[in-house]
């Protein structure tokens, strides 16, 4: 990361209610702030507006009802790596899932107020190589094309993503070819190697 000192810092003790102040692995340390990230922005010349371009972003509403879902979502296990995982639970009296990783329910660090709750879990599938195993630093092949999947409503759906270039944007598509839709509310992105699967339940 080679703006690592300069728009991001690492924080092994953040957050300290956790309980696991000082042994934040070193790989999920790295933070961030709008201050930080304005500054750099400003004295780049960095657009900080969302294009308007066709094809930029995600469109939110209900999945057009010939587009069939592949099988049930009702609970799904991304696992990361074979030490880690997270998985989702779906609550279909509110239609959103639960996060947990671990430890139990996935807590946001600034309120104490989990869990989290996320309408659609959208997961890109790529080839990635480990290059620094001090840091944790990974190698992710993010242009070009390949599979995933959207879980959401508890159902899940096989997608397709696309990625010209680095500086062109992500863009994902059901099987059939039509963008995806996702339902309105968060969405939680993953990033799954290509060697791993995920388990849906």
């Amino acid at each position: 990361m080679d703006l690592e000192g300069r728009v991001f810092w690492r924080d092994r003790t953040f957050p300290a209610w956790t309980g696991l102040t000082g042994q934040r692995a070193q790989e999920h340390s790295s933070y961030t702030g709008w201050e930080r990230m304005s500054a750099y922005i400003e004295a780049h010349g960095i657009r900080d507006t969302v294009s308007e371009e066709e094809g930029f972003g995600f469109r939110f509403g209900e999945i057009p009802n010939e587009i069939e879902p592949s099988g049930i979502a009702e609970t799904v296990a991304i696992p990361f790596s074979p030490e880690y995982a997270r998985s989702f639970a779906f609550h279909a009296e509110y239609g959103v899932y639960s996060v947990h990783n671990r430890r139990g329910a996935h807590i946001d660090a600034e309120t104490e107020g989990g869990p989290v709750f996320v309408a659609n879990i959208l997961v890109k599938i790529t080839s990635m190589r480990v290059f620094d195993t001090r840091a944790g630093y990974r190698n992710v092949d993010t242009v070009g094309s390949g599979e995933g999947f959207l879980a959401t409503g508890g159902k899940y759906f096989p997608v397709r993503w696309e990625k010209d270039s680095h500086v062109d944007p992500l863009r994902w598509y059901f099987l059939c070819g039509t963008p995806i839709v996702l339902t309105p509310g968060n969405t939680w992105i993953c990033i799954l190697q290509d060697t791993a699967k995920a388990v849906f339940g």
